[in-house]
């Protein structure tokens, strides 16, 4: 299996996030640099590892309201809602050679009832997401590599607006 074959497996069921996320590594290279959280963002996604053990690797995600009005999301549209269809994510072992990607769990979750949440002007929230519970293999992988997440938001608010979509990528380093 070639490189380009290995990629578009990451989800062998779901052949659709496969090509999602094949495309967030693209886009990372190809979106202008103000649309990644520059001066004319209206809004700003970072991560950040805020645990890592044998068991667990837990980012914190945040959100940030960068412009001076409310905006309004579902609650399933928040970056934080990783099985939702607003964030697609891939991690990327860090092998020197192949760089073979970490194939995601298989989920069956049943939709919930979504509230809207209101993110004002300046305002900030944060969550924390259990990267093992969607990427079983992850804990495994962090004994033997270092591991990249590459990430791609696309933030929907209500009413629709024309929001950029938000890129970036994280370093997961491997356990000592």
């Amino acid at each position: 299996m070639n490189r380009c074959e290995r990629l578009l497996t990451i989800g062998r069921r779901w052949p659709l996030i496969s090509a999602v996320s094949l495309i967030a590594v693209w886009l990372g290279c190809s979106i202008p640099r103000e649309l990644l959280g520059g001066p004319n963002a209206t809004i700003k996604v970072s991560m950040a590892i805020s645990r890592q053990s044998r068991d667990e690797c837990v980012v914190k995600i945040t959100l940030v309201n960068t412009t001076t009005r409310s905006l309004r999301f579902d609650e399933d549209d928040l970056p934080w809602h990783v099985v939702g269809e607003k964030m697609t994510m891939a991690l990327v072992l860090q092998d020197h050679h192949l760089k073979p990607c970490i194939e995601r769990t298989a989920i069956i979750s049943d939709p919930a009832v979504s509230l809207p949440v209101t993110l004002r002007g300046g305002e900030e929230r944060s969550r924390e997401v259990h990267l093992e519970a969607y990427y079983n293999k992850l804990p495994s992988a962090l004994l033997r590599h270092d591991v990249t997440l590459l990430w791609l938001y696309r933030p929907s608010t209500k009413p629709p607006q024309m929001l950029e979509p938000v890129v970036g990528h994280l370093l997961i380093p491997r356990l000592e």
